[in-house]
Formats: structure tokens, C-alpha cells, sequence
């Protein structure tokens, strides 16, 4: 029985280090087993990587023209299965997106490249492996490797040349590959299973627990340990909760997975400083009578501090409003963060933004979860907007204004994050709650509050 795939793709794996690719040109042992299956093309050159999804492309320094051809084979990440995508294409006549297209969820990828064989050449062919077809048609120019060598041939050349032994543990490693242990229960032969092993802490856990911390870990977008670990302090988990975070391993993070391109659920935000980023946005609010008002409000992403003023929409009136509720006593931010509304997106917006060196991060159209901080304080401040008025209508523009500077000042009062006020975060001092036995000895505010009448 001559070779087959799997024995060669063991042995192709056992040298590929986790992270990066292993090399084997023209002239290994192991390519040279591996062309004893595609009799009709020369192999040059084979990349075996790890955990990769996609097609994948030599370094520049290889010449194209030496490796017009291109096979991939890669094993399941979840059956364990061979998949074999049954084609040699012309790669280098693709467009450049279609050059490292989407292949599968590989635990283990061969990339296979090649040229047609010179002057009918080749080799005998010990397996019986499905021909090798092209993807374009021939009118295109593609290559047609059966047109170089006839099926007699084949059967020629044909013979039962044993398979190689697959080598142990000990076997050479190749030029730069690092080589990696075996894992015990698996196939012999196979390269390691890349599996999570987890510390001692995390194993101690109840199951729902280990559960429940690997599904946060996910959902946060799979921070490092340290990130979970402080964050998980920070919010007064279970101290064994906590412990077994940084024993915790995930085989997506192990593998050098890259990041989801979906947005996640949450995230860990970064430690702030005041104005290191402030979110903006525009909300419309409509009283009890009718009238519809809009307002540009702005949140500190590291205190919460929060300010808001009365606002038209056009750029002129925005630029206005930003410069009197944040620039004149906060100064330029870092980074400001909004949606793409149509001031926003002006100009004439953006050359002011540039001029007091503020870095613009824009959300993507009708994905407002992406400045979802800013949108949801601003739901607050309408609501508290709607309890006025309702315990006394608002009934024009002054009234508005006056129940708007009240409704952020109990906000930045009021409001907790981490057992401390917006005020006493930024200012250093809260201020005093009106009318309270212990914090309040202004006489005109008792009597205002044992009034039943606005005035005393």
C-alpha cells in the first residue's frame, strides 16, 4: 500500500511550533512523500500552520513565478477530519482578497505550491488519490496537469512503495520550528491536540462556576488574565472566582486566534483619566404640552461627570455648544467619541475638532450599542426630564433650560460609580444635599422645604 495523507500530514505537523508557520521546500523528505500524491505538479514549497481559517500566501521573498500553483489541505478543528478542498488553482492570478479567502476552521493547514513539471516530468504516484482539477477553465490559460503526462504513464511509473514509519517524539525538528510534546490519549502519529489545561484553582471551582467564568472570559471579548483578574476585584467577586482566573486557559486565546469581528456583549474599559475620552451626542425630548427640544450633552468616559445645554442641530450651533458646556472649562479631550449624525460628519466639524487636536472615533451608522455609554446617560437625563415634568409642566424654552441644569447637577451629585460621586471624582468634594439636617445649615433652604408653597 503506497503513502497516504494522513500518515504525511502527522509528520508534516509534529514541527509546527503554536504561533508562525512551518517551512519545508523542495528537496525535504517529507515534501518529497507528499509528491508522490500530485504526480502532475512539482512541488516547491509547503506551509503547515496552526489554527489558521484562511488560504494562505508565502513571504515576498519567495519568487511567485517558481509557485504559480496552490493546494490546500487542513484538518478539522472539530471533527479531526481531513478536509481536502480537491484543487490546485492559479493563486497568483486571483485578486489579492481572494488570495487568503476563507478556507475552514483548520486545527492543522498545509498550503500547498507548485509549477508545472518541465520537458513531461515527474514521478510515479503510490496512492490512489482523485485527480487534480483546475478552477478556471482551460480557455482561461490555466493549467491542466493530466495534459503533461498520460494515464499510461501513470500506471508506469505506478508501484507499492511502503509508507515511512512516522517518527517519535524525538524526531529532528526542522529550521525553524519549535517542537512540541505530545498530548497524552491522543492517536499516535498525530500532531498534539491543542488543548486547555487549566490550573489548579480553576479546577477546584464548582462546574457552574467554571462554566459561568469561561462564558464571562468569552463575552468580554477574551481579555488577558491580568484585565479579568483586576476586574474581577473590582466588582467583589468570590475571592475563589478570582483565583481561578488567572489559572483559567482558553484554547482560542492559546491558538492566537484573531478577534471576532462581531461586537461583543461588554468589555473591560480602560483605566481613565479625566478628558482622556469624552462621548457626545444629541437627544431630543418632547413635555407634556408638545414642544420637542434638543440638547448636546457630554460624558466623561473616566468620572462620569456630565453636562448638557439646550442645542440646535445645524454645525455652527454644535461646534458653539461644545466650546461653552465642555471646551472653555474642561479643555480639548483626547479622544471624542460619537455617531455619525450629519454635523458630525462635516467638515467644517472636523477641521475644529483637528484644531484643538482631538482624536475622533465614529461609530458605524444605526450602531449606537458602539457608544451605547453616552446613549444610555443620555436616556437617564430624559427621564428625569420626564418626572419634572410631570410634577410641574415645563412649558417653554427658560423653564427648559433651568429643569435641564438641575437634572445634570442631581445626576453628578447623586449618582455612585465605584461608592463615589461624578462631583467628588473630578472635583475632590461633594456638594451639599439642600434642606439636610446634616450637611445643610442655610436656614432658607429648611424653610423653603417646610413650605408648602415655592415661596418662603
Amino acid at each position: 500500500m503506497g503513502y497516504d495523507l494522513k500518515g504525511i500530514v502527522a509528520s508534516l505537523g509534529k514541527g509546527v511550533p503554536r504561533v508562525g508557520n512551518a517551512v519545508y521546500h523542495f528537496g525535504n523528505p517529507q515534501v518529497s512523500d507528499l509528491q508522490r500524491l500530485f504526480p502532475g505538479v512539482e512541488l516547491r514549497l509547503v506551509l503547515v500552520c496552526r489554527g489558521t481559517e484562511r488560504h494562505r500566501i508565502p513571504g515576498s521573498d519567495v519568487p511567485r513565478d517558481d509557485i504559480p500553483l496552490r493546494k490546500t489541505i487542513f484538518v478539522h478543528r472539530q471533527t479531526g477530519e481531513i478536509v481536502d478542498l480537491g484543487e490546485f488553482e492559479e493563486w497568483t492570478k486571483l485578486p489579492k482578497l481572494k488570495q487568503t479567502r476563507k478556507a475552514g476552521p483548520a486545527k492543522l493547514s498545509l498550503s500547498i505550491f507548485g509549477r508545472p513539471w518541465k520537458n513531461g516530468g515527474g514521478i510515479g504516484v503510490s496512492h490512489d488519490f482523485r485527480d487534480v482539477v483546475m478552477r478556471d477553465d482551460p480557455p482561461n490559460g490555466s493549467f491542466d496537469p493530466k495534459s503533461q503526462r498520460s494515464e499510461q504513464q501513470l500506471q508506469e511509473f505506478a508501484g507499492d512503495v511502503p509508507m515511512p514509519p512516522v517518527e517519535e517524539q524525538g524526531a529532528p525538528v526542522p529550521a525553524g520550528a519549535v517542537s512540541i510534546e505530545a498530548s497524552r490519549g491522543l492517536e499516535e502519529g498525530w500532531p498534539p491536540k491543542c488543548v486547555p489545561v487549566h490550573g489548579p484553582a480553576f479546577r477546584s471551582l464548582d462546574p457552574q462556576q467554571r462554566a459561568d467564568l469561561l462564558r464571562l472570559h468569552q463575552n468580554l471579548g477574551r481579555p488577558n488574565p491580568a484585565r479579568l483578574h483586576r476586574m474581577l476585584v473590582d466588582q467583589g467577586a468570590d475571592s475563589r472566582v478570582i483565583a481561578g482566573s488567572l489559572d483559567m486557559q482558553c484554547d482560542v486565546c492559546l491558538e492566537t486566534q484573531p478577534k471576532p469581528k462581531l461586537a461583543h456583549p461588554g468589555t473591560i474599559h480602560r483605566d481613565l483619566d479625566f478628558n482622556d475620552v469624552v462621548g457626545v451626542d444629541g437627544a431630543y425630548w418632547t413635555s407634556s404640552l408638545g414642544d420637542t427640544y434638543h440638547f448636546m450633552h457630554c460624558i466623561d468616559g473616566s468620572t462620569l461627570f456630565h453636562l448638557g445645554q439646550l442645542s440646535g442641530r445645524t454645525t455652527e450651533e454644535q461646534i458653539s455648544t461644545f466650546e461653552q458646556v465642555w471646551l472653555h472649562w474642561a479643555g480639548p479631550c483626547k479622544t471624542l467619541y460619537l455617531d455619525p449624525a450629519g454635523e458630525y460628519i462635516s467638515p467644517k466639524w472636523n477641521q475644529h475638532l483637528q484644531s484643538e487636536n482631538i482624536r475622533v472615533v465614529m461609530a458605524a451608522g444605526d450602531s449606537h450599542w458602539q457608544i451605547g455609554r453616552v446613549e444610555i446617560h443620555g436616556k437617564i437625563i430624559k427621564d428625569m426630564l420626564t418626572r419634572m415634568d410631570k410634577e410641574q409642566p415645563i412649558r417653554n424654552t427658560s423653564d427648559f433650560q433651568k429643569c435641564l441644569r438641575q437634572a445634570f447637577a442631581a445626576k453628578n451629585s447623586l449618582s455612585r460609580a465605584n461608592g463615589f460621586t461624578p462631583e467628588q471624582a473630578l472635583l475632590g468634594k461633594a456638594r451639599n444635599l439642600p434642606a439636610s439636617l446634616t450637611a445643610d445649615d442655610q436656614a432658607s433652604a429648611h424653610a423653603l422645604a417646610e413650605s408648602e408653597t415655592p415661596e418662603v
